[in-house]
Protein backbone atom coordinates (compact mmCIF):
# COMPACT_ATOMS: atom_id res chain seq x y z
CA UNK A 1 0.00 0.00 0.00
CA UNK A 2 1.60 3.26 -1.12
CA UNK A 3 0.92 5.92 1.79
CA UNK A 4 3.19 8.62 -0.32
CA UNK A 5 0.92 11.28 -2.70
CA UNK A 6 2.77 10.31 -5.49
CA UNK A 7 2.85 7.38 -8.17
CA UNK A 8 5.44 5.15 -6.64
CA UNK A 9 7.94 3.94 -10.11
CA UNK A 10 10.73 1.01 -9.95
CA UNK A 11 12.69 0.79 -12.66
CA UNK A 12 13.47 -2.94 -12.54
CA UNK A 13 16.85 -4.09 -13.29
CA UNK A 14 17.39 -0.52 -14.67
CA UNK A 15 15.15 -1.63 -17.80
CA UNK A 16 12.43 0.16 -19.54
CA UNK A 17 9.88 -2.53 -17.67
CA UNK A 18 8.43 -1.08 -14.52
CA UNK A 19 6.66 -1.74 -11.46
CA UNK A 20 3.92 1.00 -10.20
CA UNK A 21 2.74 1.58 -6.79
CA UNK A 22 -0.01 3.76 -7.40
CA UNK A 23 -0.68 6.52 -4.00
CA UNK A 24 -3.46 4.49 -1.97
CA UNK A 25 -5.34 8.09 -1.03
CA UNK A 26 -3.83 7.75 2.24
CA UNK A 27 -0.53 9.79 3.36
CA UNK A 28 1.33 8.50 5.71
CA UNK A 29 3.10 12.22 7.68
CA UNK A 30 5.12 12.99 10.15
CA UNK A 31 3.92 15.44 13.18
CA UNK A 32 6.84 18.17 14.43
CA UNK A 33 6.92 20.20 17.76
CA UNK A 34 7.18 23.94 15.99
CA UNK A 35 11.05 25.04 15.33
CA UNK A 36 12.10 27.84 17.02
CA UNK A 37 14.45 30.52 16.01
CA UNK A 38 17.94 30.70 17.17
CA UNK A 39 20.00 33.49 15.86
CA UNK A 40 20.20 35.44 12.29
CA UNK A 41 23.82 35.15 10.17
CA UNK A 42 25.36 38.56 9.19
CA UNK A 43 23.34 38.77 5.84
CA UNK A 44 20.12 38.22 8.14
CA UNK A 45 19.53 34.86 7.24
CA UNK A 46 17.72 33.41 10.03
CA UNK A 47 18.69 30.05 11.83
CA UNK A 48 15.96 27.75 13.72
CA UNK A 49 16.85 24.61 15.55
CA UNK A 50 15.71 21.11 13.92
CA UNK A 51 12.09 19.52 13.88
CA UNK A 52 11.65 17.61 16.12
CA UNK A 53 8.96 14.56 14.83
CA UNK A 54 6.28 13.44 17.58
CA UNK A 55 4.27 11.24 15.66
CA UNK A 56 2.91 9.76 12.78
CA UNK A 57 -0.77 10.44 10.76
CA UNK A 58 -2.66 8.77 7.88
CA UNK A 59 -1.51 4.88 9.19
CA UNK A 60 -4.86 3.97 11.37
CA UNK A 61 -6.44 3.20 8.09
CA UNK A 62 -5.08 -0.07 6.84
CA UNK A 63 -6.27 -3.10 6.57
CA UNK A 64 -5.44 -6.50 7.67
CA UNK A 65 -4.73 -7.51 4.34
CA UNK A 66 -2.19 -5.27 3.95
CA UNK A 67 1.23 -6.96 4.34
CA UNK A 68 3.27 -3.91 3.30
CA UNK A 69 3.74 -0.22 3.02
CA UNK A 70 5.50 2.37 1.14
CA UNK A 71 6.08 6.05 2.79
CA UNK A 72 8.90 8.18 2.87
CA UNK A 73 12.31 8.26 4.28
CA UNK A 74 11.27 10.42 7.08
CA UNK A 75 7.96 8.83 7.98
CA UNK A 76 10.14 5.18 7.50
CA UNK A 77 12.70 6.20 9.84
CA UNK A 78 9.97 7.91 12.72
CA UNK A 79 8.15 4.38 12.90
CA UNK A 80 11.58 2.62 12.70
CA UNK A 81 13.29 4.37 15.71
CA UNK A 82 10.17 4.74 17.50
CA UNK A 83 9.14 0.94 17.34
CA UNK A 84 6.08 2.29 16.12
CA UNK A 85 3.54 0.04 17.56
CA UNK A 86 1.05 -0.44 14.70
CA UNK A 87 3.62 -1.44 12.01
CA UNK A 88 5.08 -4.45 13.88
CA UNK A 89 3.01 -6.83 11.05
CA UNK A 90 4.04 -4.77 8.43
CA UNK A 91 7.02 -4.62 5.94
CA UNK A 92 8.03 -0.54 5.98
CA UNK A 93 9.57 0.72 2.60
CA UNK A 94 10.62 3.53 1.14
CA UNK A 95 12.09 4.40 -2.63
CA UNK A 96 15.79 4.79 -2.58
CA UNK A 97 16.53 8.18 -3.75
CA UNK A 98 20.15 7.50 -3.26
CA UNK A 99 22.30 8.56 -6.70
CA UNK A 100 22.78 5.34 -7.92
CA UNK A 101 19.22 4.10 -7.48
CA UNK A 102 17.39 7.28 -8.44
CA UNK A 103 16.25 7.85 -12.14
CA UNK A 104 15.17 11.47 -13.30
CA UNK A 105 13.97 13.02 -16.16
CA UNK A 106 15.98 15.46 -18.55
CA UNK A 107 15.16 18.79 -16.03
CA UNK A 108 16.21 16.75 -13.02
CA UNK A 109 12.66 15.71 -11.65
CA UNK A 110 12.68 12.45 -9.70
CA UNK A 111 10.46 10.15 -12.00
CA UNK A 112 11.28 6.73 -9.90
CA UNK A 113 14.10 4.69 -8.54
CA UNK A 114 15.64 1.30 -9.32
CA UNK A 115 14.83 -0.15 -5.90
CA UNK A 116 13.05 0.34 -2.33
CA UNK A 117 14.61 0.23 0.87
CA UNK A 118 13.34 -1.56 3.71
CA UNK A 119 13.20 0.08 7.31
CA UNK A 120 11.08 -2.19 9.04
CA UNK A 121 10.64 -5.92 8.54
CA UNK A 122 8.43 -8.31 10.76
CA UNK A 123 9.83 -11.18 13.09
CA UNK A 124 7.66 -14.03 12.96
Amino acid sequence: MNLTPHIVRVFVDGQHSDVLYPASGTEARCSSVQQRPLYQLKNNVPVWTPQDFTGVTGIDEIGADVHGIIVSMPVAQYLREARFPKISRLYVYCPDTSPDAVRRDDDGRVVGTRRLVVYYQPTD
